[in-house]
C-alpha cells in the first residue's frame, strides 16, 4: 500500500512534470509527499545549498513537502532510499534535461523500475499529468504475478472514487500460429480454430468477473473487458477509448506468450502510449535497516 509518495527531481521543468500528479495522490490519499535530489558526493557546499533551496522552494509552491538532498548516483540513491521507505511510490517523468542528470526510461528510470524495491509511476513527459483519476485500467493475465498489482489499484480507485476497468488480452495471433504456416489447416478447421478462441475468452471472461466481484465486495466500481489481438496495441487502444486516466500493471505475470513482462509490453505502453503507467513490482521487499 501507498504510504509515502517520493518525487526525484534534478531541477528542470521536464522533471518537475511529475509534481501535479504527485501532489493530487497526496492530498486524496493523505500520505505524505517527499521530494528529492540527488547530487554528486564532491559538490561543493555552495551545490548542496542551492541543491536543499531548490526543494524547500518547490516545497513551498506544492503546499508544503518533505525535502532530502541524497548523494551519490541518482539510480543507485533513489532505489537504496526507496527501499528505506515502507510503502514507498516513485513519481517520475521519463524525461528529464539533458546530459549527465538526465532521467530517461532506459536510464534512471529505468534502473528504479528494474531494481524492483517499490512501485513507479512513468509519466510520460509533454502530456499533461493527471490530477483526478476517473478510470484506472489494470490488465490482468490471470496469474497471482499480474494480480499484484491490484492493492495499488484499488486504493487509489477508493481514495479517487474511480472505477477500475479490469481487462485481459486474448492474443489470437498465438492461436493462429499453432497452425503454423499451415495455412490450409487452418481452412480446413475453421470451426475448431473459432471454437478454440471463443473458449478461451470465455475463460477469461470468467476470471475477470471473479476479480471484478471481489472488488465489488469491497465497496469497489469495476468493469471487465476482453480484447483480442496484440498485448499492447490492443491496451493502448482501450486506453484511449475508454479515456483512461492511469493504467497500474504488474512487471510480471505468467509465463508464456500472454506474460506481461518489463521490457516487453510495459517498455511499449510506455513508449507508445500517452497514458501514465504505474508499474508494481512482483513483491515488495522488506525495508532495510
Amino acid at each position: 500500500m501507498i504510504e509515502t509518495i517520493v518525487v526525484p527531481l534534478d531541477g528542470s521543468p521536464l522533471a518537475e512534470e511529475a509534481l501535479p500528479t504527485a501532489r493530487a495522490i497526496a492530498g486524496r490519499t493523505g500520505k505524505p509527499l517527499r521530494l528529492v535530489r540527488v547530487i554528486a558526493p564532491s559538490a561543493l557546499a555552495a551545490a548542496r545549498d542551492e541543491a536543499e533551496d531548490y526543494l524547500r522552494a518547490t516545497a513551498e509552491q506544492l503546499g508544503g513537502a518533505e525535502t532530502t538532498v541524497w548523494l551519490g548516483d541518482p539510480a543507485e540513491q533513489i532505489v537504496e532510499g526507496l527501499s528505506k521507505l515502507p510503502g514507498a511510490m516513485a513519481v517520475m517523468t521519463t524525461h528529464g534535461r539533458t546530459g549527465i542528470g538526465r532521467w530517461i526510461f532506459g536510464s534512471v528510470a529505468d534502473r528504479v523500475v528494474h531494481a524492483g524495491v517499490a512501485p513507479v509511476l512513468l509519466i510520460r513527459s509533454g502530456n499533461p499529468a493527471p490530477t483526478v483519476l476517473r478510470q484506472i485500467m489494470v490488465p490482468l493475465d490471470g496469474s497471482a504475478l499480474s494480480e499484484t498489482a491490484l492493492p495499488l489499484a484499488e486504493q487509489l480507485a477508493h481514495d479517487f472514487n474511480a472505477t477500475l476497468e479490469l481487462v485481459r488480452v486474448v492474443e489470437t495471433s498465438a492461436m493462429y500460429g499453432m497452425f503454423g504456416s499451415d495455412y490450409g489447416a487452418i481452412a480446413a478447421a475453421p470451426e475448431a480454430l473459432q471454437q478454440l478462441i471463443e473458449e478461451v475468452v470465455a475463460d477469461a471472461n470468467g476470471y475477470l468477473d471473479g476479480v471484478a466481484a471481489r472488488l465489488k465486495e469491497r465497496g469497489l466500481t469495476a468493469g471487465t473487458a476482453v480484447l483480442e489481438g496484440l498485448i499492447a496495441d490492443q491496451l493502448l487502444a482501450f486506453g484511449r477509448r475508454q479515456r483512461i486516466d492511469l493504467i497500474v500493471m504488474a512487471t510480471r505475470g505468467r509465463a508464456g506468450v500472454s506474460r506481461l513482462v518489463l521490457g516487453s509490453v510495459a517498455e511499449q505502453m510506455l513508449r507508445l502510449g500517452d497514458r501514465p503507467l504505474l508499474l508494481a513490482p512482483p513483491r515488495q521487499p522488506e525495508p532495510a535497516g
